[in-house]
């Protein structure tokens, strides 16, 4: 079982690790010269709009969906699911959420 809620302060630096991580597929396959790291967790939740994360059943944080919401219009920033956790409909579960509470 899954719990999607919003991000806390003890969820921002497993946040930047999941994104760190689950970019290196992209780096791995597009083979950039240069790749900015994840911002800070901190700076995440900083902007406009919401942050959730998705748990599993025993806690740990699998995976993240960032929003802006900008003059009342949302826009999905980023979403990255920890590679352990892929494939599992994580990612599907986060937008599923977002798409709700965006609404």
């Amino acid at each position: 079982m899954t719990r999607v809620r919003l991000a806390e302060q003890q969820d921002l630096e497993v946040i930047e690790q999941i994104e760190n991580d689950a970019d290196q597929l992209l780096i791995r396959r597009l083979k950039p010269e240069s790749w900015s790291p994840a911002p800070p967790g901190t700076a995440r939740l900083s902007e406009p709009g919401f942050l959730l994360v998705v748990e599993l059943d025993h806690g740990p944080v699998a995976g993240f969906v960032h929003v802006f919401e900008v003059d009342g219009i949302c826009h999905l920033e980023q979403l990255s699911v920890a590679l352990e956790h892929a494939r599992q409909g994580l990612g599907r579960t986060l937008v599923e959420a977002a798409m709700q509470l965006a609404r």
